[in-house]
């Protein structure tokens, strides 16, 4: 804009349109700083802010002269070339301070993108441990699990032998009095096939009317406390029904 300005006044050009154009160009910088995001990093600055002010008192005093035409900047043209080089440190101060804020918000971007990055990627790797950890576990879960199931397939492969050859009647029943498990010997001296007493109770089954009640309340006393009268006392001899309802003796171990 000092150029403009400095040629119109040497050279008394009759058009002022180069200058009147820088001047509006400047005017619409200056405007377009003061309502920026740097504005307020800028009037942050005492300095910065006295010499800002100082650039838009000057756009307020000559903006009516360059409205009001050619003939008006003309008359004040020698003033207007002293109030520019008077400008101009005040010009520079505002540029350069608005560069440092450019800069260091540059600066300050780029720092919260690595602190975002650094973050992502501490988040990913506490992601990836914790999914390895995870996956430790669940390997080691299913190791035990395996070996669990073998040792069950083991237990009732060795007690199916057990329950085959032995010579006595051997019925396995649940705390409920369910039949689970009967072995061919049982299927022969009560003539109930295996599929016949599986899932059904015992005491329908094998056992006297005379001794169900005692039976059924036994039952639920082992329930309750976990301890057995009959079971675990010995050989005890007593009656059993077979599958024709014909009540044989027989010994309870």
């Amino acid at each position: 804009m000092r150029s403009e300005f400095e040629i119109a006044n040497y050279t008394k050009l009759s058009d002022l349109s180069a200058a009147s154009k820088s001047f509006d160009v400047f005017y619409s910088r200056i405007v377009n700083v003061s309502s920026g995001p740097y504005a307020s990093f800028l009037l942050a600055d005492m300095e910065t802010a006295r010499s800002f002010n100082e650039i838009e008192r000057f756009l307020d005093a000559k903006a009516h002269i360059i409205d009001a035409g050619d003939t008006a900047v003309r008359r004040g043209l020698q003033s207007f070339v002293d109030d520019v080089h008077a400008l101009q440190p005040h010009v520079r101060r505002v540029s350069v301070f608005g560069l440092q804020a450019i800069v260091a918000k540059a600066d300050h971007q780029r720092e919260d993108i690595a602190n975002t990055l650094l973050r992502l990627a501490i988040f990913t790797s506490a992601t990836i441990a914790v999914l390895l950890v995870s996956s430790i576990f669940l390997f080691r879960f299913n190791q035990i699990s395996q070996q669990s199931d073998a040792q069950t397939r083991i237990i009732n492969k060795r007690m199916t032998t057990v329950l085959n050859a032995s010579l006595d009647a051997i019925i396995v029943m649940d705390i409920k009095g369910i039949v689970v498990e009967m072995n061919p010997a049982a299927e022969m001296i009560f003539g109930f096939s295996r599929p016949e007493m599986i899932g059904h109770s015992m005491s329908d089954a094998i056992v006297p009317e005379k001794y169900r009640k005692a039976h059924n309340a036994g039952m639920d006393r082992f329930i309750k406390t976990g301890k057995a009268r009959v079971s675990g006392s010995g050989r005890i001899k007593l009656t059993a029904l077979n599958k024709q309802g014909k009540e044989f003796p027989i010994e309870l171990v």
